[in-house]
């Protein structure tokens, strides 16, 4: 039976690994051809969305392998060091590790968008990842402050029904029985835990879903942005040589 349960857990995280970016190039597809799109247009079907991504996919899955892989290599290398680190400092060093997490956060997010938007190979999207966010650093902390926070605030509105279910039935049984038919409660709150749990999911996903459109919008608008500038400084010579060229 203990085997039989790892085979499926390991089955299912396979599973849930090769879905996962499946969806999150649908998103960003997504949010590309419907930017494009205009307002007289057909809506967007499955079946095109699907088309528009397969040649990406592979891409975006070797990355998030690759991604974690090396995640969790450093852990194993670094976490005797860290965690040495931590006690001399009393966790101070953890505060070093927020702007590096941040960084490599929107690393990972950018080069997964410039992968699919772009369709950049994998050692195309990393160093343009890298530039664009670089380039515009200010704006992409207070985009990240700004959908963090959000999205924090969001998480925690959302849980609260589920510690409610989970906390009200049991405190208002053992109020009432001074908890002598305790399981009762506990029953209630586990079957509203199922009811809850689903929807939660589903509500998560709709928030992880705005927030990666919101970074392909603003990966977009930084693009935009730069090459606008690199328009404007090529141009700068013809205007000064047709100047001259009038005088």
């Amino acid at each position: 039976i203990g085997l039989s349960i790892f085979t499926l857990g390991m089955l299912l995280a396979i599973l849930f690994f090769m879905v996962g970016p499946l969806g999150v190039s649908g998103v960003i597809k997504g949010t590309q051809l419907a930017e494009k799109a205009d307002p007289e247009d057909k809506p967007l079907s499955f079946k095109t969305l699907f088309n528009t991504i397969k040649s990406t996919y592979w891409k975006v899955l070797l990355f998030s392998l690759g991604y974690n892989i090396a995640s969790i290599i450093l852990v194993l290398i670094f976490f005797i060091p860290i965690a040495f680190l931590t006690v001399i400092t009393c966790g101070v060093i953890w505060l070093l590790f927020i702007p590096i997490t941040l960084l490599l956060h929107m690393m990972v997010i950018f080069t997964i968008i410039a992968i699919v938007k772009e369709e950049k190979g994998i050692f195309e999207a990393i160093p343009r990842a890298w530039h664009l966010i670089i380039k515009n650093l200010g704006m992409v902390i207070l985009m990240s402050l700004i959908l963090g926070i959000g999205q924090l605030i969001l998480t925690l509105v959302i849980s609260l029904p589920l510690v409610f279910s989970m906390a009200l039935p049991v405190g208002i049984n053992l109020a009432v029985t001074g908890g002598d038919s305790a399981g009762v409660g506990m029953i209630i709150s586990a079957v509203l835990a199922l009811i809850l749990i689903p929807l939660m999911i589903l509500v998560g996903g709709v928030i992880e879903a705005f927030v990666l459109s919101s970074w392909t919008l603003t990966f977009q608008r930084l693009s935009d942005k730069g090459e606008l500038e690199t328009v404007t400084l090529n141009g700068e010579p013809d205007t000064k040589e047709a100047q001259e060229n009038a005088e």
